[in-house]
């Protein structure tokens, strides 16, 4: 093709051509009759362009960058086409979409593949509506649409009308005609360019899925039902006009297809046309290249082009260049806002230059902000202090300057700076006035494109709409904290939530001075940021913390530990945030509340006390409502004298401590559960706690940095009873004792409350309230097998007993809970000498009935067991079990638990066959009124399958022990003690049954595990290495030395612990004598063992 002499200027310009793929622009090149050289680039034009003419026309081709799809891609490339050429006075859409076909005679539109359809105006539509826009009602797949995409102007609409009589009478004749012209130009686009064959224009049934890894469809012939079609006589493309769908993903679904068909009338789908209707005068020409399913391939992409290409050549012939001059050019369209390019620009900022990801949010906004509303634009991001929603909009306003005419940016923190920032619109805009109200009638009559940004539109008491010019034009973006501005919304909102691991490294790295990145610094980042929490503004400060050297990256978290409040408060003196510290950001929401007249707010602000000495993390409403519930039972029991030793029984005390609980005239305590519910609402309106529910139970959590602030806040005496209050909730929330499936979600909890020195409150809290609450702490310790945490305790509560002069009972029972936590450390023998002295002390001072004195004899037999002294153990549980059967019914849970013990016995003596028969009672009871998951249920029949694995029944063990397994891990955490002492005896029951690899794998787990939360000489952890040393000699000789290196430890610390004739002692030393023989007699060195 030859190339004109003297290239036109830009303005001379008028058609605007876009292409997409590669097919596309060559079919529209090939169109042009003439191709014109290329012209110098404008500054901030990112787009490639070609030119030529048409019958007179000068056209300009856009191709979309590679990659780049969409409505947002199409809107952002025209924007920047429509500046650099102010001549243009019409788009046209030309390239290949995905065609809607007649499954049924009845239908009246045939779509084959290389035919046309035509966006053209119907009663319901201007041609074009955007497919993924509406909103989706519940219970529903699709959304509902809620508007069609602007109509092409009068010149196109006479020239299609023109063009559609023409083919009415002549056919498609011409196109034919275009066709032969491009392969008489460029020949070597024959086989590609032509049409493909009515044989390859297949059509599946809807639903019928694509199958293999190629586009062929080879495959999906010889297995998929092909709706049959009549040949056409000609392979000529028909041209089709009516809806064509847009939006931002590619239709590969035959019932999104037809759905949209079914409702809309559509005839096609392609994914620009969204970008642009709305915005510019322009007529969408799409060829049919596949049916949208998802059978898609891209062998008919090129002749569809072309067929698409040469019915815009057949259009522009239609149409006389002087009345297409006589259309007014796009850059002299006031409501055309891109085209006029950025006149008013008062944002207070660029964007920081450590800006880092949030690419999904800016997507977003794009996407947002060129869709279609017939209302007023708006869009809200919402989201905690100094997450960086500031930022984001500073960034989108700074990145699409030149889509608006005005960019106008409103400081709404309160109302005073926002009537000031609306007078400088007013003054600096040409408003012509500085009154609020004008102010925002002058917007709402401005015919150019502009964008209002509302910072910081975070008060309860403020109606934001106030802030809106009337009308439905302009484009608000919003910014607040307070989740209920999310109604404001007409476009859509962003949650924004915390950086990704990777661009919280980036941004880290960045404020930091881009400091060199080994192995190690990137470990040491992803730590940093992990601690932080992903907090955009932390991450920035501790950056330049970082960067002026106050510490290095590897030493910040443990700074911030030791200094969380200094560090929080610290802010860069350059390049400050909005509210420069972290500290400061959070408090702003504090001040918001304070500064409320809702009741509400005090109510919200007075449980960041007690939050704060929960873990951050998933507080479940459950402890609230269990103590509030055990707290009115207890305060009934005050009232009739009934409450028991008040050394350790919660008390009014506690119940004191709980948020909302209010007394009536008549001493009645009950608890205000709307201002309750109405507080958490308003914490997550502002951001502070997120609520979230899992099977029914509610929780909420706070992001660590809000978590601190909570903390940091506060006074130390404010300190000291939000601690005391977190404390009663979790203690009187354990309801004496009762359901043991609840303690696990308290385990973190707890942990959370005891990590802070008890000793700092001891003096100005009342001694016997701390008594009462740390005791019962220490009982759900024991519930949980924390042996660390629980001996920790104990060490505290007997400077707390030293301190408060408590009583001998007190000490007692301090002393039980010592006996105790020896049992969970395997620590037996002295739990067995401290228990014997707790119980002969009660036997003087209680009846031999009384409940007390039974369960410590309880557990004294228990101790028993466990230290191997089996004669006394069934001696002092045998007692217990004869006063208890004349005492209580058959299946109170005490009695039970008394066969259970003696049961226990029976079986570690050896006694099995008593004890199958005894604990088959208890598990065929227990089964009756318990839950699958509840701890006695499991106990117990954990213990029975072992009195099985002793009688030789290991079928009925192994299927006993895998249930118990399997119902544990659904109520407990993976590591949890009683799992892995269940998986250990499921291991046992394996090798007992033969399953030796089995065995293996569960023990190597369970023994990785214990290595890590047991110390070397627990009797269980050398339990775990015996049994495993066992199973691997039941594998094959390679697994001998493993056995070896095993026992060989074991051995070692038996030795040093027990005496020669103890069979603790013996049976691992026989066990290890036998595997240095089986290695000598497969040739195996064993030196090592020798040595």
């Amino acid at each position: 093709m030859a190339y004109s002499a003297r290239s036109p200027s830009r303005e001379d310009y008028t058609i605007g051509w876009v292409c997409v793929v590669k097919p596309e622009l060559v079919a529209a090149r090939a169109m042009m009759d003439d191709e014109h050289a290329k012209l110098p680039a404008v500054e901030g034009d990112t787009n490639s362009y070609r030119f030529g003419s048409i019958r007179g026309h000068n056209v300009v081709i856009l191709t979309l960058p590679s990659g780049s799809y969409g409505t947002n891609a199409a809107a952002v490339a025209t924007a920047q086409m429509s500046r650099s050429f102010r001549g243009l006075r019409f788009y046209l859409l030309v390239g290949v979409g995905g065609g809607v076909p007649r499954f049924t005679k009845s239908e009246t539109v045939d779509i084959r593949l290389g035919d046309v359809v035509v966006s053209d105006p119907t009663d319901i539509s201007g041609g074009v509506i955007q497919y993924d826009l509406g909103k989706t009602k519940e219970g529903e797949r699709w959304p509902v649409r809620t508007r069609t995409l602007d109509k092409p102007p009068p010149i196109i609409r006479s020239a299609v009308a023109d063009l559609k009589a023409y083919h009415g009478l002549k056919g498609s004749a011409l196109l034919e005609e275009h066709f032969a012209h491009l392969i008489r130009r460029y020949p070597h686009l024959k086989t590609e360019y032509a049409h493909q064959g009515a044989k390859n224009d297949i059509l599946f049934e809807a639903g019928s899925k694509h199958e293999g890894q190629d586009s062929s469809c080879a495959k999906c012939r010889e297995t998929k039902e092909v709706v049959p079609r009549t040949d056409r006589e000609s392979s000529q493309p028909r041209i089709h006009y009516g809806t064509i769908a847009s939006g931002n993903q590619v239709i590969k679904d035959s019932f999104t297809r037809d759905h949209w068909r079914q409702t809309d009338g559509v005839l096609c789908f392609e994914m620009e046309a969204a970008g642009m209707m709305d915005n510019f005068p322009c007529l969408v020409i799409r060829g049919v290249c596949d049916y949208a399913d998802s059978h898609k391939n891209k062998s008919w992409q090129p002749y569809a082009a072309a067929a698409a290409a040469a019915y815009a050549k057949d259009l522009l012939c239609e149409m006389a260049p002087t009345d297409v001059h006589g259309e007014k050019p796009l850059g002299q369209l006031g409501t055309i806002g891109e085209a006029t390019g950025n006149v008013h620009w008062m944002v207070p900022r660029s964007p920081n230059k450590l800006f880092t990801g949030r690419s999904d949010i800016l997507e977003k906004l794009d996407l947002a902000f060129t869709s279609q509303c017939e209302s007023q634009k708006r869009f809200v991001v919402v989201g905690e202090g100094g997450i960086g929603k500031s930022e984001v909009c500073l960034k989108y306003a700074n990145d699409h300057r030149e889509q608006f005419w005005g960019i106008f940016w409103i400081d709404a923190s309160s109302p005073e700076t926002a009537k000031h920032a609306f007078k400088d619109i007013g003054r600096l805009g040409g408003a012509n006035s500085e009154d609020f109200g004008q102010v925002k009638m002058w917007l709402a009559n401005t015919r150019y494109r502009w964008l209002l940004v509302i910072d910081n539109a975070d008060s309860l008491d403020v109606d934001y709409a106030e802030y809106f010019p009337s009308g439905n034009k302009g484009n608000i973006l919003l910014t607040t904290r307070n989740k209920q501005c999310v109604d404001h919304e007409t476009i859509g909102y962003d949650s924004i939530d915390y950086l990704g691991r990777e661009d919280a490294n980036r941004l880290l790295l960045k404020a930091a001075g881009n400091v060199a990145l080994s192995k190690e610094r990137s470990e040491a980042a992803g730590k940093l940021v992990q601690a932080l929490g992903f907090h955009t503004l932390a991450i920035i400060q501790a950056g330049a913390y970082i960067k002026r050297g106050s510490c290095s990256l590897e030493d910040y978290p443990t700074q911030f530990k030791k200094q969380q409040d200094r560090m929080l408060k610290y802010y860069p003196k350059q390049a400050q945030s909005t509210y420069r510290s972290v500290y400061a950001t959070f408090e702003m929401s504090a001040i918001h509340m304070e500064a409320s007249h809702d009741p509400s707010a005090i109510d919200a602000l007075s449980l960041l006390p007690i939050l704060a000495f929960f873990r951050f993390e998933q507080i479940p409403e459950l402890v609230f409502s269990r103590a509030w519930e055990h707290g009115i039972t207890l305060s009934r029991n005050d009232r009739d004298g009934s409450s028991e030793d008040k050394d350790i029984t919660l008390s009014s005390l506690q119940v004191a401590r709980l948020p909302f609980v209010t007394k009536t005239q008549e001493n009645v305590t009950s608890i205000d559960l709307v201002r309750w519910r109405e507080a958490l609402i308003l914490l997550e309106t502002y951001s502070i706690i997120k609520i979230g529910s899992h099977s029914g139970d509610r929780w909420f959590s706070l992001h660590p940095l809000t978590h601190t602030w909570t903390k940091i806040r506060l006074s130390p005496k404010a300190q000291k009873e939000g601690w005391i209050a977190t404390g009663s909730t979790i203690a009187l929330s354990m309801r004496e004792l009762e359901n043991q499936l609840f303690f696990e979600k308290l385990r973190s909890h707890v942990r959370a409350f005891l990590d802070h020195q008890i000793v700092e409150y001891m003096g100005e809290l009342p001694a016997v309230e701390l008594c009462q609450t740390l005791y019962w702490m220490g009982y759900l310790l024991y519930f949980l097998r924390d042996s660390s945490k629980l001996k920790s305790l104990l060490q505290t509560l007997s400077k707390i007993q030293w301190w408060a002069g408590a009583s001998e009972i007190f000490s007692l029972n301090i002393q039980h809970l010592n006996a105790l936590s020896f049992m969970i450390g395997g620590r037996y023998d002295r739990a067995v000498k401290l228990l014997e002295h707790v119980v002969n002390v009660y036997m003087r001072l209680l009846e031999p009935e009384d409940p007390t004195r039974l369960k410590l004899q309880l557990d004294h037999g228990g101790a028993y067991t466990y230290n191997n002294q089996y004669k006394q153990a069934v001696e002092v549980l045998g007692q217990v079990l004869k006063i208890r059967e004349r005492l209580l019914e058959p299946e109170h849970a005490a009695l039970l638990d008394s066969q259970h013990e003696l049961a226990s016995a029976y079986s570690s003596n050896r006694q099995y066959e008593r004890a199958v028969e005894l604990l088959e009672r208890v598990v065929e009871a227990r089964e009756r009124y318990l839950e699958q998951e509840h701890a006695d249920l499991l106990t117990s029949q954990h213990e029975l399958a072992r009195a099985y694995l002793g009688n030789g029944q290991y079928e009925r063990a192994v299927e006993l022990l895998e249930r118990v397994v399997e119902a544990s891990k659904r109520s407990l955490e993976q590591e949890h003690p009683d799992i892995l002492i269940s998986q250990h005896a499921l291991a046992i029951a394996y090798l007992g049954n033969g399953q030796h690899k089995k065995a293996v794998e569960l023990l190597e787990e369970v023994v990785q595990i214990e290595a890590r939360t047991l110390e070397p000489e627990h009797p269980e952890h050398l339990k775990l290495q015996h049994n495993l040393a066992r199973a691997y000699m039941g594998l094959d000789k390679t697994f001998y030395r493993k056995a070896v290196e095993l026992l060989e430890e074991v051995v070692q610390i038996k030795v040093r612990t027990l005496e020669p004739d103890d069979p603790e002692r013996i049976v691992p030393e026989e066990l290890l004598a036998e595997v240095y023989e089986r290695m000598k007699v497969v040739g195996e060195s064993s030196e090592q063992g020798q040595g």
